[in-house]
């Protein structure tokens, strides 16, 4: 579903109310990344993607990277969330638009880097352009 207003969040840190099992997951995320937690963080990845997140985070350098980057920008704008079959995408950016898939699994959600539906996501994607 893509809302009529999008969800403005200026600053995740200060969130205290719920908008949703996906949008909450996000904001979850966001805050982890902030605390600098990396065994939180890569708890938030799908199993399966666990390995290559720690294996980044390995690098000092990128790791503070995206740090910073999140503390620096706490704010995130949500301009929908959209239910397939295996995958569920939310469609947030402000400057530019792009979709992070969660991919449920026995009854949880997890960041995936590999969604199935590339194809779906990337025309939801250009219809913001």
């Amino acid at each position: 579903m893509i809302f009529n207003k999008p969800i403005v969040i200026n600053d995740v840190r200060t969130v205290n109310k719920s908008y949703g099992k996906e949008i909450d997951f996000l904001i979850a995320y966001y805050k982890a990344n902030i605390e600098g937690d990396k065994e939180k963080i890569i708890s938030f990845w799908h199993p399966s993607e666990k390995a290559a997140i720690a294996k980044n985070f390995n690098d000092p350098e990128l790791f503070k990277e995206n740090q910073e980057r999140i503390t620096n920008n706490p704010g995130i704008t949500i301009h929908g969330v959209i239910k397939q079959k295996t995958i569920i995408s939310i469609i947030t950016g402000t400057d530019f638009v792009y979709g992070i898939s969660l991919k449920p699994k026995e009854g949880k959600l997890y960041l995936t880097n590999i969604p199935d539906n590339d194809l779906e996501l990337a025309i939801v994607e250009a219809s913001f352009m």
